[in-house]
């Protein structure tokens, strides 16, 4: 025969799981809270997240859109200066035709011919064109180019084959007075008379004749005389009559002014007939 429980002690056990039931649903909810507020926490955050990623994206889609906007002003700007000059460069070659026209029109090439150039200590064979123009003759890019030519614009010179050429303004261009100074150094004996070579400081006119003056500045300072002479100047050679009354040799050094050239023209010279 099973025994039974008092009373008392089925009341208690029953008190006692009625308690626990109760903390266990206790725990359950706050779970629950902690859940919904974590979610809660969660959707707000993401909500956030996406505002921010939306106002980044407007930025974006904002630059985007300027840094467009520029780049088609800048390309219609360069089309507009492309265009500028494209019309400048038409104008040109219109003015450069219209002005060769005018100049050559009536004097078309006659012919071709091999011919030798002299220039410097060389001697060059070449092709050129023959025609009724102004000018005594025009060295073209095929000649230059050919023969490895530098042209020094900057020194008025002309450098081939390492050799240096001297260039000169047309007569109509050039300048009236140049200022002359010795080639090479030299020594004057004393009491003696000897020709220099001289040369201009700057490209001097060519085919023309030139009259030479001293420096009275150089003859006071070394008791030199330099002979006044009509002169043709060729190349950058340029001939000084030099006494030295001295009884000293004088030495002359390179680059040592001692004269200008005058231009005249041609029919101004006299010339006298000695008969002995």
């Amino acid at each position: 025969m099973m025994g039974k429980l008092p009373l008392n002690e089925q009341k208690v056990d029953s008190v006692d799981y009625a308690g626990q039931t109760i903390i266990h649903d206790k725990e359950q909810n706050l779970f629950m809270n902690e859940l919904r507020n974590l979610i809660s926490l969660f959707h707000n955050q993401l909500g956030e997240i996406t505002h921010e990623f939306s106002n980044c994206q407007k930025e974006v889609i904002i630059a985007v859109n300027q840094m467009k906007r520029d780049f088609e002003d800048e390309i219609s700007s360069t089309k507009g200066r492309i265009s500028q000059i494209e019309d400048a460069v038409h104008e040109n070659k219109k003015n450069i035709s219209t002005n060769y026209d005018q100049k050559y029109k009536g004097s078309p090439f006659i012919g071709q011919i091999d011919v030798k150039i002299c220039l410097g200590n060389y001697i060059y064979h070449h092709n050129v064109l023959v025609a009724d123009i102004s000018n005594e003759g025009i060295i073209g890019m095929d000649f230059l180019v050919t023969h490895d030519c530098d042209v020094l614009l900057s020194q008025n010179k002309l450098k081939i084959k390492g050799e240096i050429i001297q260039c000169y303004h047309y007569a109509s261009s050039a300048k009236s007075c140049y200022r002359v100074a010795i080639q090479e150094t030299v020594d004057v004996p004393p009491n003696s008379e000897m020709i220099v070579s001289g040369e201009s400081d700057e490209p001097i006119f060519r085919g023309l004749a030139g009259l030479i003056e001293p420096n009275e500045k150089f003859m006071e300072k070394n008791g030199l005389l330099v002979a006044r002479s009509i002169v043709h100047p060729e190349m950058y050679n340029i001939p000084l009559r030099i006494i030295n009354l001295n009884k000293e040799p004088c030495t002359l050094y390179k680059g040592t002014i001692i004269a200008t050239c005058n231009k005249v023209d041609e029919e101004d010279i006299q010339t006298s007939e000695f008969v002995k």
